[in-house]
């Protein structure tokens, strides 16, 4: 089995929907169930809370959700990835 690189639209898809299925998420648990490396994970959720696409919860530890914004955009890239991978396949 080969193995491909993720896009950026694929990196942040993953990390938008752990954080969505997990709702209250640590960051770590993010990194992990996005199979990505410190620096890489570091790199994409600096960028997606910094836009607002994912909020900090203090109560009851600092975990980690989606906001709207960020549903919005995991919907689109959803979308988005879906056609690439079926476009690809043929």
């Amino acid at each position: 089995m080969v193995k491909r690189e993720r896009s950026p639209g694929e990196i942040i898809q993953d990390i938008l929907l752990v954080a969505f299925e997990e709702r209250m998420v640590s960051k770590t648990r993010i990194m992990q169930r996005s199979c990505l490396n410190q620096k890489t994970f570091l790199k994409y959720f600096s960028f997606l809370l910094d836009r607002g696409y994912i909020t900090r919860s203090t109560q009851p530890a600092e975990k980690y959700l989606v906001s709207t914004k960020g549903k919005e955009v995991l919907e689109r890239l959803r979308e988005v990835n879906g056609l690439i991978c079926l476009k690809n396949s043929r």
